[in-house]
């Protein structure tokens, strides 16, 4: 596997914002323990951060909650290979957590929920609660959580020459640490932070890639030149094997309503608002946010072809 040699410039920034990122996860978990008046961590309090998350927090947490290094490692890549259509996953994803904020957030907020599985119970059944839990947590570990250690790895190895069989158990050794001490408050406000740095990381690295190549008009033009116009187009065929202007219009965005409505890890956010303005505003602001990642990252990707 190809290695970077990085700069003393490299390593500081690198060193800085992780060292940040940890000492930030330590005084939130602190505060959230500090907080309470017994000292122990009651279950509102440590599952839905006491219900008290500004929107801010919520919308910042949504957005860095979906955006990791398989957005910046395994999207730039299918960019690379496909084409700007894979940006349509995140157009139709802003719409979805629209409906969030103003279909659904009232409704969850409203049963005074606490998890999506104690939904389906009320709904249904226990039976259809224990089946929800069951393939929720067999998918996070399946998808979610692989991708994002794999491509997390990825990263260390290719920058840093850090095996993965070391890198994933630092990891996953740091995030339950701070996960675990300091409930969800901690995980949002770190969340908070990361989509900061994500944020102005990508427009740094966007602006750097198309300064290489010319500008948009210069992407589009090499594209042309090479024969590979076609991976310019958002809207394809029906009969296009990857991105079919059906599937992606009508089939995606049904698919992707489990992931953006229901599943844990988004709902939670929007529960641990303070209320449902603060809930609304939340996925207002992560549903605009999802506008930047074609431009953060598939771009840089169809540039790095």
């Amino acid at each position: 596997m190809v290695h970077f040699n990085l700069g003393v410039g490299d390593v500081v920034v690198m060193v800085v914002l992780f060292g940040l990122t940890i000492a930030k996860s330590i005084w939130v978990s602190w505060q959230a323990n500090r907080a309470e008046k017994d000292g122990a961590v009651q279950s509102d309090s440590f599952f839905l951060a006491g219900r008290s998350m500004p929107w801010w927090a919520v919308g910042l947490s949504i957005f860095a909650s979906n955006i990791g290094t398989e957005h910046f490692v395994g999207q730039a890549g299918a960019a690379a290979e496909g084409g700007v259509s894979v940006a349509m996953y995140e157009w139709s994803a802003g719409l979805l957590i629209f409906f969030l904020g103003f279909g659904l957030a009232p409704m969850y907020l409203g049963l005074d929920l606490t998890t999506m599985p104690q939904w389906f119970e009320r709904r249904f059944n226990t039976e259809c609660r224990i089946l929800l839990a069951a393939v929720s947590m067999v998918a996070y570990v399946v998808t979610k959580i692989a991708a994002s250690l794999f491509a997390g790895a990825l990263l260390f190895d290719v920058m840093l020459g850090i095996s993965m069989w070391t890198s994933v158990p630092v990891i996953l050794m740091i995030t339950a640490l701070y996960a675990a001490s300091g409930g969800l408050k901690a995980v949002m406000y770190t969340d908070v932070g990361q989509a900061s740095i994500f944020i102005l990381g990508g427009v740094v690295g966007t602006i750097f890639a198309f300064n290489q190549i010319g500008g948009l008009f210069g992407l589009l033009e090499t594209f042309e030149k090479n024969e590979l116009g076609s991976l310019t187009k958002t809207i394809r065929s029906p009969a296009d094997e990857q991105f079919p202007w059906t599937g992606m219009l009508v089939g995606q965005p049904l698919c992707s309503c489990w992931y953006w409505c229901v599943d844990q890890t988004m709902v939670q956010r929007v529960l641990s608002a303070k209320g449902v303005p603060h809930a609304r505003k939340g996925c207002l602001l992560a549903g605009y946010l999802k506008i930047l990642p074609p431009i953060l990252m598939v771009f840089p990707g169809m540039i790095a072809r």
